[in-house]
């Protein structure tokens, strides 16, 4: 920095420290987000086997007939898998959108016009 600068020297320590930091933060959050996630897919794929376990029990010999064990073990392992997979993806869903405009929003604060540049590089690729 020069003599003739008015930024004090603390403030660029400051962004300094919070470029180190920041990243590792985001690398605990997106852990803690990937844990919490992980504990309700498992519970809802426990519970969703457990149900349709139990329900398989309770058929009654014509419900035997219409369903194979075939289909009920692809109920438990596959359909319930697409469930669980659906539960992960829907939060990506509407958080997705809106990270793009906070993104867009702080691009034209900080490069005005310019920005649209960077909203036509997103768009194709």
């Amino acid at each position: 920095m020069g003599e003739d600068s008015t930024e004090p020297v603390w403030r660029g320590y400051l962004y300094a420290v919070l470029m180190f930091i920041a990243p590792m933060i985001e690398s605990i959050l997106t852990s803690q987000y990937d844990l919490g996630i992980g504990i309700i897919t498992l519970r809802m794929r426990s519970c969703l086997t457990n149900a349709i376990y139990k329900k398989s029990l309770r058929l009654s010999s014509t419900g035997r007939k219409d369903f194979t064990i075939g289909e009920i073990v692809n109920l438990m392992a596959i359909d319930t898998s697409r469930i669980v997979e659906f539960v992960q993806v829907i939060n990506e869903t509407w958080s997705s959108p809106l990270q793009i405009a906070i993104a867009l929003y702080l691009l034209w604060q900080q490069l005005g016009i310019a920005s649209i540049a960077g909203l036509g590089a997103m768009l194709i690729l």
